[in-house]
């Protein structure tokens, strides 16, 4: 799989087309943050012809959605130095609900972005 920076528009797609077969239980999600620390240089990516890193960023952004009682993860958004902020997280929930998913949790490493934005922005700012 092909993933350009944002949006990876395919996994919402393909567990629209999946989670009707699948049961209640195997329906729950939580949604996992992860922040890497990648290499400032730029390179070449050989097979796709275009640079990578041009703009020497720190850190790359992966978020992923995993069923809490089935088998099934998958990322869903990817990006270099984003600040997720409330409203992503509020899309990316509204974006599962469409797909049939019941995302019930949100957990984060100990990425101080990651940490620091979510204390900030989205904790307090939850429904509910």
């Amino acid at each position: 799989m092909h993933v350009a920076p944002g949006w990876i528009d395919s996994t919402f797609e393909y567990l629209k087309r999946k989670s009707p077969k699948w049961s209640e239980m195997e329906k729950l999600a939580s949604i996992c943050c992860d922040e890497l620390y990648i290499d400032g240089n730029t390179d070449i990516d050989l097979i796709l012809d275009m640079a990578l890193n041009p703009q020497h960023s720190k850190n790359a952004h992966i978020f992923m959605v995993r069923s809490l009682c089935g088998s099934w993860k998958f990322p869903f958004f990817c990006d270099v130095d984003k600040t997720f902020s409330k409203e992503d997280i509020f899309k990316a929930i509204r974006k599962f609900d469409d797909a049939g998913i019941n995302v019930v949790s949100l957990t984060a490493d100990q990425g101080m972005c990651t940490v620091d934005n979510l204390k900030k922005n989205v904790i307090q700012g939850f429904p509910g």
